[in-house]
């Protein structure tokens, strides 16, 4: 009933791949030969990142990722997925440059923030000020995250180790304990 149009062989030929029924690799030729007949398709260059991230080496992957931004770069996706991988080679300020990327893309995802401050928090500063600079930024991430994502417990938890004003952690404590209550109950 389906002929053959280009997403019903891609869906086709990846799920083909992911039951591992592409013995000589044909498969993958097919889906690289289609991506390049449509370069301005978003699905079509994911499938190559997708088959690409079956190798699993960090590098060739953000080398992907990096290329497929270069055309889709409102893919904030896309920049999350770049941010976990740099956040894995221990590329903290990168990660946090993609995760918030990611957020100006797509405000209404809280956990980009939360990413994005976390990353923020293991940068190496090379000096004093910019430990400081970059702890304030990450707060602030951090609060907004929470105050978008009350249920975000690794935000609440980033946001209490990092802040130093006992009187401020003493209220973020007792406020995320009445959320999850709230939740619980």
């Amino acid at each position: 009933k389906h002929d053959r149009t280009s997403p019903y062989m891609l869906l086709k030929w990846i799920i083909q791949i992911q039951n591992g029924k592409d013995m000589n690799g044909n498969l993958e030729g097919m889906i690289c030969d289609w991506s390049k007949q449509h370069p301005f398709d978003v699905i079509y260059s994911r499938s190559i990142i997708w088959l690409k991230s079956r190798t699993r080496d960090n590098i060739e992957m953000i080398g992907s990722f990096v290329k497929h931004l270069e055309t889709f770069w409102r893919d904030d996706l896309a920049w999350f997925k770049l941010g976990n991988l740099y956040d894995e080679e221990k590329e903290y300020d990168r990660a946090s440059f993609s995760y918030e990327e990611a957020y100006a893309l797509n405000p209404e995802r809280n956990e980009y923030l939360t990413f994005a401050a976390k990353s923020r928090l293991n940068i190496k500063a090379e000096t004093e000020k910019e430990k400081v600079e970059n702890r304030n930024i990450a707060i602030k991430q951090l609060a907004k995250s929470v105050m978008m994502n009350a249920q975000d417990s690794l935000a609440w938890q980033l946001l209490i180790n990092n802040t130093s004003n006992e009187a401020k952690k003493n209220k973020y404590i007792a406020y995320r304990n009445l959320v999850l209550k709230t939740k619980t109950d």
